[in-house]
């Protein structure tokens, strides 16, 4: 798919192209159980159909901020029993998502915008860390509090 970020079509950052299975056999196919971007284990052979679908999912930059806060949340959640966080992943884990999809997805070639989705997505990184720092000192029915309203 082609996706676009504040009006722009983004070819870099790694968000093109955004493979999406659409066409499956339901016996063959199972849902991932992720909160976020959930997807699907087939059991078999994809192909790929020619085009692009184009995905406008981020209409302005506070539509991106709420998405970000919402999905940071949702990942937290997912990757609360993953072990603790330490001071440095506060640090490490974002700035390794910025200089990945930054450089190593050559998200500078898009531009402002480009900068733009990169430090979004590594300020998301960052709240996932922070969400799950606070609720691993939380009780555990805050824990499970805090996963059953965001189900």
């Amino acid at each position: 798919r082609r996706s676009y970020f504040i009006g722009r079509w983004i070819r870099h950052c790694g968000w093109y192209p955004g493979f999406q299975l659409r066409l499956f056999k339901k016996d063959r196919t199972t849902v991932s159980l992720s909160r976020v971007h959930e997807g699907f284990l087939v059991e078999g052979r994809i192909g790929e159909l020619p085009g692009d679908l184009d995905h406008y999912s981020h209409r302005s930059l506070a539509d991106s901020l709420e998405k970000m806060n919402r999905y940071s949340t949702l990942e937290a959640l997912d990757r609360l029993d993953r072990g603790r966080v330490r001071p440095v992943d506060f640090i490490t884990h974002p700035l390794s998502a910025f200089l990945r999809k930054y450089i190593g997805r050559s998200g500078f070639r898009d531009g402002m915008p480009g900068l733009m989705l990169c430090w979004i997505s590594s300020l998301l990184t960052m709240a996932v860390y922070m969400k799950r720092w606070h609720w691993q000192r939380s009780t555990p029915a805050e824990q499970q509090a805090a996963r059953e309203r965001h189900q």
